[in-house]
């Protein structure tokens, strides 16, 4: 089972303001994914009917695989400080990779990505995304869900068996 990481990042800004509407977990990646994987990640938020939460995150040079029902996508660097609205209730899962990681992955370089954001699909032609959200985010639990996201990024990753085993 995926090992938990302490922390919820440097870069959420007034994490203080948060408590209470949203949950972050971090986790290590697999050893032979942690060469390409920094750490997997998730936040949770269930606000009700209470108004809209807008949280402000600085960025850091990192690529983001991001699952969210209806609206997974790849996350390139960003340059500048970015806020997410958190609405209602929802569940994002994540893998930041370490840079080089994309590569890894058999995709296009990560620069073209800087500032963007891309369907999974897009850079991973033929995945089923729908099928993908419900086997991560349908997981009954965060450990589980990350063992999802792992198979996924192996699934992915021409080179993934390769590359891991001389890392």
């Amino acid at each position: 089972m995926p090992r938990t990481k302490p922390g919820v990042g440097k870069g959420v800004l007034h994490p203080g303001a948060g408590v209470g509407k949203f949950e972050v977990r971090r986790f290590h990646p697999d050893p032979d994914l942690a060469p390409f994987v920094e750490h997997l990640w998730t936040v949770r938020w269930d606000l009700g009917d209470a108004p809209p939460f807008v949280q402000r995150t600085l960025p850091d040079p990192a690529v983001h695989i991001v699952f969210e029902r209806d609206r997974s996508e790849i996350v390139g660097v960003v340059r500048g400080r970015f806020e997410r609205v958190l609405v209602g209730a929802g569940r994002v899962f994540s893998a930041k990779l370490h840079p080089g990681g994309l590569a890894w992955l058999g995709a296009e370089d990560a620069s073209r990505l800087t500032n963007r954001r891309v369907a999974v699909d897009a850079l991973f032609a033929g995945v089923d995304v729908a099928a993908r959200e419900a086997a991560i985010l349908g997981a009954a639990s965060e450990e589980a869900m990350a063992v999802e996201l792992q198979a996924f990024l192996r699934s992915v990753a021409p080179r993934a068996s390769a590359e891991a085993a001389r890392a």
